[in-house]
């Protein structure tokens, strides 16, 4: 599991808490957040790379930049180059999109995979999600895509946005009544 742009990890630490005995990888352009920090067993620390424990779940957490080249080829030598699960939250804008999947998760993914795309409201960023879509569809017509409607964050009473995944999963079987792309 790699997440970007992980902001206070209030997604990767539910990640962490469910997950056991996994590899999760986390990148920002902040310092982790010391409130969930101490939640962890330090293994490692360095100045853009942090090692943890949790649930028997090794941990890494990468601080980097969406824009920096260097970052992901440094990010790529610590994970490797099968991921099963991309969840992208950075800094939302097109070319934030643009310079993650150019320079990481387009090599990263594994075989079976699921990318997942948070809030999608901006337009250049809809837009790029769109363009990526079709780039899987083209290597693979069994790729899924959708847009999905998600509720915000439970008691600050925020209206549904737009999410997107791409996944080599059959989401048809799974979740027969959403409305897919293609």
């Amino acid at each position: 599991y790699v997440e970007i742009g992980v902001s206070v990890l209030k997604t990767f630490y539910q990640v962490s808490n469910f997950l056991e005995g996994s590899e999760l990888y986390a990148f920002d352009i902040n310092q982790i957040n010391p409130s969930i920090a101490q939640k962890f067993i330090s293994v490692e620390e360095g100045e853009q790379i942090n090692k943890y424990t949790h649930n028997k779940n090794k941990i890494t957490y990468f601080k980097g930049n969406v824009f920096k080249e260097e970052d992901f080829n440094l990010f790529k030598k610590e994970v490797g180059d099968s991921v099963n699960i991309i969840f992208s939250d950075a800094q939302h804008t097109g070319e934030a999109l643009r310079a993650e999947f150019d320079c990481y998760i387009q090599d990263a993914l594994s075989d079976d995979f699921i990318l997942y795309y948070d809030d999608l409201e901006n337009p250049s960023m809809r837009q790029f999600f769109l363009e990526i879509c079709e780039k899987y569809k083209e290597k693979d017509a069994s790729i899924t895509t959708a847009l999905l409607q998600v509720n915000g964050w439970l008691g600050q009473h925020e209206r549904p946005h737009v999410n997107g995944i791409i996944t080599s999963i059959d989401m048809r079987k799974i979740f027969p009544f959403v409305n897919y792309l293609g």
